[in-house]
């Protein structure tokens, strides 16, 4: 990405961003649905899109038990609160609910009636996916930024690990808007991650990476920093005051974190890591 820190130059740059993303997917976190163009092809089929799948566009909301969330209000009023958000960035035309082993239709429905959702036209779907024989459960996964530039060409969850050097184990994906930005303080967003943590740790997860990233619309974008330099700063003591609340109840997690650099074709460079001491 361009790293010029002329506020002008960069808000014209936010604003060509903030077209041309029109599907948001909410997505159960497991890992191989969030393999490279797995959701696009989903959503061509879904929404008999005629692109080809690579060149499909969407923000992601991932979350653990996707099926579950239908049953929680708190969980439907930040999932609709974070589609109206994107609504209004990109003016989103379509959403797609895939859950496993159940097909989200309530959730979706739930969504896309909330009141803070009200006189917006929006096509919607909802599927189901199968998880594959003799599946593992993962034991680690990423929380990142809902932002499309971050999924599709290569998995986040896959860029993670291997920036930090683990490997090849299978990563589930959750992301929530701004990352660090909306679990810095108390309030229904971190109590409804911590549920998602909790429902993780009794599938067994060990590490968590915590990834924020460049240019994130939940700051403001580029243009709501000085420059850089402090862009950077700030994104790293947001994540790791994060880390340090979610270890006060998670203390058994290993947790990385790290900042995606993003290319000037949208595209992830690189996760640079981000050192990390409990206090």
């Amino acid at each position: 990405m361009n790293k010029n820190t002329d506020k002008g130059s960069r808000s014209t740059r936010q604003e060509q961003l903030a077209h041309g993303c029109r599907l948001i997917v909410i997505a159960d976190s497991v890992f191989y649905l969030h393999r490279p163009r797995t959701i696009q092809r989903i959503a061509a089929e879904a929404f008999g899109l005629t692109e080809p799948p690579a060149d499909i566009r969407y923000d992601l909301l991932a979350v653990p038990d996707l099926i579950s969330q239908t049953e929680r209000d708190a969980a439907i009023g930040l999932l609709a609160a974070d589609v109206a958000s994107a609504i209004g960035l990109h003016g989103t035309e379509s959403l797609l609910g895939i859950g496993e082993n159940g097909s989200p239709d309530r959730l979706v429905e739930a969504v896309a009636a909330h009141p803070t959702l009200q006189g917006r036209l929006l096509r919607t779907a909802a599927c189901a996916v199968s998880r594959p024989a003799l599946t593992p459960w993962s034991r680690q996964a990423v929380i990142g930024c809902m932002d499309w530039r971050l999924h599709g060409r290569g998995d986040l969850s896959s860029r993670a690990r291997f920036a930090f050097g683990h490997g090849r184990a299978a990563t589930d994906t959750v992301t929530v808007p701004g990352v660090a930005k909306g679990l810095k303080t108390d309030g229904p967003r971190f109590e409804t991650v911590m549920s998602w943590l909790e429902a993780l740790h009794r599938r067994g997860l060990r590490r968590l990476y915590l990834v924020g990233h460049e240019d994130c619309g939940g700051y403001g974008g580029h243009q709501a920093f000085a420059g850089l330099d402090e862009e950077n700063r700030i994104l790293t003591d947001d994540l790791r005051l994060v880390a340090w609340r979610i270890w006060r109840h998670r203390p058994e997690l290993q947790i990385s974190l790290g900042i995606a650099e993003l290319s000037d074709d949208n595209a992830v460079s690189r996760i640079r890591h981000i050192s990390l001491r409990k206090r």
